[in-house]
C-alpha cells in the first residue's frame, strides 16, 4: 500500500485560513432580519439646474443652500431692487420733466 505525503504546513495554514474566512461570510441563502441596517457606499450624481433671473441684477437673499431639496416654483433667490428703484425715480423725473416742458 502506498503512503500518502504529508501536506506541507503552508498549505495546511492555507487551507484554515481560507475555511475562517468563508466561515464569516453570507451566503445569499442566508436570510437577514427585515430590520437590520443597510450599509451601501458610492457616489451619488446629482442633477445639476441652471437657474436664471429674467433682468439682471445683484443677489439679495438666497432662500436655498446648494444640495437643498426644492419644490417647482420656490423662490430660491431675490434680487437687490436698488437699480429697478433708481431707474423708477429717473422715469417718473423725465416724465415730470416732459409734461412740465410741453
Amino acid at each position: 500500500m502506498r503512503r500518502l505525503a504529508p501536506i506541507p504546513t503552508l498549505a495546511r495554514a492555507a487551507a484554515i485560513t481560507a475555511v475562517l474566512l468563508l466561515a464569516g461570510c453570507q451566503w445569499p441563502w442566508q436570510k437577514t432580519p427585515a430590520d437590520a441596517p443597510l450599509s451601501l457606499s458610492g457616489t451619488v450624481d446629482a442633477r445639476q439646474v441652471d437657474v436664471a433671473f429674467q433682468v439682471p441684477g445683484r443677489i439679495a437673499r438666497l432662500a436655498a443652500d446648494e444640495g437643498d431639496a426644492v419644490q417647482a416654483g420656490q423662490v430660491l433667490a431675490q434680487l437687490d431692487a436698488t437699480d429697478y428703484r433708481l431707474a423708477a425715480q429717473r422715469a417718473e423725473v423725465h416724465g415730470l420733466i416732459t409734461r412740465r416742458l410741453s
